[in-house]
Order: structure tokens, then sequence, then C-alpha cells
């Protein structure tokens, strides 16, 4: 699920800054979303891999 930069850039503007900048939380923010992409898209090929697998062992 993919966040709008603008929402990505609200959620930067209200977390505590410190010594990080809100461009360093954005640049966080959109690396953490393009992992969560990876990771749903591998629990798919995961569970097509499955769905064939019971496909198969149904035919049998």
């Amino acid at each position: 699920m993919k966040m709008p930069i603008n929402e990505i850039e609200i959620a930067a503007q209200t977390l505590p800054m410190k010594e990080k900048t809100q461009a360093a939380v954005i640049r966080e923010l959109v690396a953490q979303q393009a992992e969560h992409a990876e990771l749903i898209e591998a629990l798919q090929d995961a569970i097509e891999r499955i769905e064939q697998a019971l496909l198969h062992f149904n035919q049998q």
C-alpha cells in the first residue's frame, strides 16, 4: 500500500526531528515503503506457489 508523498511529508513533519532533517525522515519512510512492497510481493509469490502445489496435489 503506497502512501501519497504528501502523507509521507505530513508524517515526517509530525515526527521529532532531533538531528534528522525532514528529508532524511522522508527518505527512511520511502525506503521502508519499498521494503514493505518487496515483502508483499514475496508473500504473493509464495501464496501463488502454494496454490499451484495444492492444485497439483488435488489432481493426483
